[in-house]
């Protein structure tokens, strides 16, 4: 069962976020309608320990065990001492978990969408919000004690349990899964070819460096990589960029229709604009100048038109999204490199800033200058 569960008095999600620590939180929110569209990152699979169960329900007893896996990212809740973190490993000891039903009279052994159950580990630990005071009160003595936007998540004896520890067992819908998972492996995609190119050696090259007739090693294994893995990447970037907009333009470059707000916030809540920009710049610091790339050159061909085509991608995500512009402002000095060298990042760059009243103000005179010359 794929499911998220929430916590119904501290009224936050169970989250998990690979960028910000090892360990999951609990996130603030009222979005506790049946139909209302659940965040990625709050999206957990509830897994039999054996492969002959995987289609039962799920039973809530001591005597039955189940590994609860984030869906994002494939990592697992573990038990590490006395504390809730996740692992890659999932036959690593403290992996295990079982559930209780929160009614003590309750006939039903198996768990149902929006039944109230605890989560205990096999060491008879459960997993509890810890309440964290908030900023001072208006009279400067007594701190508030309101819910914080994020609050860790702390393992408690089963022993010592209250009520306000139950969680809500909130159901997905199958067409929201299907499209995070349809995110996920193409951002799986990515970050292979990524890490292809992170395997080849580090070379940096002056900014003035002529282009010679033989390229360096790690240069030819960027293009290696690239020539291997250009198909598979190319078909990943064309899905995104067709799927992000609503046009009858079928040509992935020139596409322009609003925008999907759905696959934004996927590509957001799955990290997509770090990803897409942590490949971009990885062949120039393989033995690649950037100022190659715009001599025509018939060996940059493949890269070239990866590159181009993730530019369009963002250039999509951030449309009429200020957070996710906001976000793709952190590259802003990327971006600009990158003008003028063929690689259509042009039209990126614009987009961070139209229609975006808080990034336009944040705009230096010589970005404007740039842009008169654009």
């Amino acid at each position: 069962q794929i499911v998220c569960f929430y916590h119904k008095e501290g009224e936050a999600y169970l989250e998990y976020r690979s960028d910000l620590d090892d360990a999951p939180v609990f996130r603030a929110s009222n979005r506790v309608a049946v139909k209302a569209r659940k965040k990625a990152l709050w999206m957990w699979k509830i897994e039999a320990l054996c492969v002959y169960n995987a289609a039962g329900a799920v039973v809530c007893s001591e005597d039955n065990h189940y590994r609860i896996k984030h869906v994002v990212t494939n990592k697992y809740l573990i038990q590490n001492e006395n504390r809730l973190e996740m692992t890659d490993d999932y036959l690593a000891a403290g992996t295990q978990f079982n559930f209780r039903q929160f009614a003590k009279d309750a006939k039903d052994e198996y768990i149902h969408s929006l039944g109230l159950v605890y989560i205990r580990t096999l060491r008879g630990y459960s997993l509890h919000q810890r309440v964290e005071a908030g900023p001072p009160g208006a009279d400067g003595d007594a701190p508030t004690t309101d819910i914080l936007k994020e609050t860790p998540v702390d393992l408690a004896l089963s022993e010592g349990l209250s009520e306000r520890d139950a969680m809500l067992v909130m159901p997905i819908f199958p067409g929201s899964i299907s499209s995070v998972v349809q995110i996920r492996r193409a951002m799986l995609v990515l970050a292979d070819f990524s890490s292809l190119l992170e395997s080849v050696p580090e070379k940096a090259m002056a900014g003035d460096a002529p282009l010679p007739p033989a390229l360096s090693e790690e240069a030819n294994m960027v293009l290696k990589h690239t020539a291997l893995c250009f198909d598979a990447v190319m078909a990943t970037l064309k899905t995104l960029v067709m799927n992000a907009t609503f046009d009858e333009d079928h040509n992935p470059m020139s596409r322009e229709g609003p925008p999907n707000r759905l696959m934004q916030k996927l590509l957001r809540e799955l990290n997509g604009i770090s990803v897409v920009m942590h490949l971009v710049q990885l062949p120039f610091t393989r033995g690649l100048n950037i100022n190659w790339m715009a001599s025509k050159d018939a060996r940059f061909k493949k890269l070239v038109d990866i590159i181009s085509m993730a530019y369009r991608l963002m250039k999509q995500v951030v449309k009429d999204d200020e957070r996710n512009a906001l976000e793709l402002h952190k590259y802003v000095g990327v971006i600009r490199s990158h003008l003028g060298k063929g690689l259509s990042c042009t039209v990126t760059l614009k987009e961070i800033y139209v229609g975006k009243r808080k990034l336009l103000s944040m705009i230096k005179q010589d970005l404007i200058d740039l842009f008169m010359v654009l």
